[in-house]
């Protein structure tokens, strides 16, 4: 059988190799990596980007803001958290994702990590961390956004 040798982009981290379309959560401990990190969100530099998955721009709104949420509490940091969604905001501050996407196969795993999210809501308290709503008409479109809108 002949070996064929091919290239592809991989992120190694320590005990962990992700490859592309592949979903991964990580700590990021090390002052050096944080820093990295902290460079590059302070130059708009894309990092990690999750998706696409079936669903609705709200529903993912709402998931980033808890993972957020979740980050900032772990580090027992209060940075602000941005989103342009009304909706996501207001289902963050009543603990619960209203959203109407039918729940089918498709949804099901999109479900779980709403679950996740609600539970993480639930059950920590993260009121000193402040949610702000992204004033697009001011301070133009979201950098996640990606131009999409």
């Amino acid at each position: 059988m002949e070996t064929i040798t091919k290239n592809i982009p991989a992120l190694a981290l320590r005990g962990l190799t992700v490859f592309p379309r592949m979903t991964a959560s990580f700590d990021v401990e090390r002052e050096i990596s944080v820093r990295a990190l902290e460079r590059a969100m302070e130059t708009g530099q894309e990092i990690f980007h999750f998706g696409p998955v079936y669903g609705t721009n709200n529903i993912g709104e709402f998931l980033a803001i808890v993972h957020a949420l979740a980050l900032l509490k772990r580090e027992g940091a209060t940075r602000t958290v941005y989103s342009d969604s009304r909706n996501a905001l207001l289902w963050v501050k009543g603990g619960k994702c209203k959203t109407r996407l039918p729940h089918t196969p498709r949804t099901a795993a999109l479900y779980d990590l709403i679950s996740r999210a609600e539970r993480w809501l639930a059950d920590n308290d993260w009121s000193d961390i402040p949610l702000h709503k992204w004033e697009t008409g001011r301070w133009g479109e979201v950098p996640a956004d990606f131009g999409r809108k």
